[in-house]
C-alpha cells in the first residue's frame, strides 16, 4: 500500500509505503523464495472510505496536489494549540530566519487543509522539513513577521500525525528531541487503520 494521511481527511502529507503480511494457516508449496511478483501498489483499503489521489495519463499518482485543499480534509486549526504570547515565544520565527529562508519555507495558515511532511530536521533546517504557520494575513501577499509566524509545536505535530491526546514525551525530552522522534515516526492514524484491516478483515 502507498497511502497518505490526507486520504483520511488529516491535513498532513506523509506518503509512505506499507507492507502487510499474514502467515497462512497452511504452507503454500507452490511459492518459492526466488519467485518474483509484479509490483501492485494500492491506494485504497477495503472497507475504508479514503479520498483517492489523482493520476495522470501514465498512471503516475500525485497524492499532494491531487488532494491538497480537498473540501473533506479538515482545517489545520483543529489540530493547533491555543498559545499565549509567552508560550508561543520559543516557536516564533526570528527576523533573521524570515529574511534568509522565507523563499524556501512552506507557510500555511490555520484555515488551510494541508501541511507538508515533518522530518527530524524540523526547525533545524529550513527547506523540506515541514510547514510553518502564518497566523494572520494571506500567504504570499501579506508580510511575514516575528509576531504572525511560528513553527508548529511538538504537540501540534503529534496531533497532525494522529498521536492520541494522552500521548506525551518524558519530561526529560527536549523540544529538539521531540521533533526528531516525531520526524522519524509514521502516521499513527494510517497505521491504526491498516492494523485494523490486517487483524479483522484481511
Amino acid at each position: 500500500y502507498v497511502l497518505n494521511p490526507l486520504q483520511m481527511c488529516i491535513p498532513n502529507s506523509r506518503t509512505r509505503y506499507y507492507l502487510l503480511a499474514k502467515l497462512d494457516r497452511q504452507p503454500n508449496d507452490s511459492v518459492n523464495d526466488t519467485d518474483e511478483f509484479a509490483p501492485d501498489f494500492r491506494h485504497c483499503v477495503p472497507g475504508v472510505n479514503l479520498i483517492q489521489p489523482a493520476a495522470d495519463a501514465d498512471g503516475h499518482v500525485d497524492f499532494e496536489r491531487g488532494i491538497w485543499h480537498h473540501d473533506e480534509v479538515r482545517q489545520v486549526k483543529h489540530y493547533m494549540e491555543t498559545l499565549s504570547n509567552e508560550d508561543a515565544e520559543p516557536y516564533r520565527l526570528s527576523p533573521k530566519v524570515l529574511e534568509k529562508y522565507d523563499y524556501v519555507m512552506d507557510f500555511i495558515t490555520p484555515e488551510d487543509r494541508r501541511t507538508c511532511c515533518f522530518t527530524k530536521g524540523y526547525t533545524h533546517y529550513a527547506e523540506g522539513t515541514g510547514s510553518a504557520v502564518q497566523l494572520t494575513g494571506v500567504v504570499g501577499k501579506d508580510p511575514k513577521t516575528q509576531e504572525n509566524t511560528r513553527y508548529f509545536t511538538p504537540r501540534e505535530v503529534a496531533n497532525l500525525m494522529g498521536f492520541p491526546a494522552e500521548f506525551s514525551f518524558p519530561t526529560t525530552t527536549s523540544t529538539r528531541q521531540g521533533y526528531r522522534l516525531l520526524g522519524n515516526s509514521l502516521s499513527v492514524s494510517v497505521v491504526a487503520m491498516l492494523m485494523d484491516y490486517l487483524v479483522h478483515r484481511m
